[in-house]
């Protein structure tokens, strides 16, 4: 990232730890503070903001043609409740996963979160 002291190793690090093993932006502030690591959780919020933002859009844009190059394609619509809406937590709120591939290269998106 332009202007910034992150390394593609440690973007890569931090957005694995946070989206592949759940481990939210507090908790791995405590360990690199552990290891004697200042890195701030807000600065690792606006990296992840800025990765996906802008960095994963042409990956995501590529696996989604990829998907659609595929004879079968898996959708799933889900009613989900949500929280912290604008809506009532009792209102309805839909998902859509979509999946393709074979079995050695399966995709998966989740393609929207909207409410009715």
């Amino acid at each position: 990232m332009p202007k910034s002291l992150a390394t593609p190793a440690l973007l890569a690090h931090i957005a694995t730890a946070k989206f592949v093993d759940g481990i939210p932006l507090y908790r791995q502030k405590a360990q690199f503070d552990r290891l004697g690591v200042q890195l701030g959780r807000a600065t690792m919020a606006g990296w992840m903001i800025q990765l996906g933002g802008t960095h994963v859009v042409p990956i995501v844009n590529l696996l989604h043609e990829l998907m659609l190059e595929d004879p079968l394609i898996h959708c799933d619509e889900t009613r989900l409740q949500v929280l912290k809406s604008d809506k009532a937590p009792t209102a309805d709120h839909w998902m859509w996963v979509r999946a393709s591939g074979p079995p050695g290269r399966p995709l998966r998106f989740l393609t929207k979160l909207t409410s009715a």
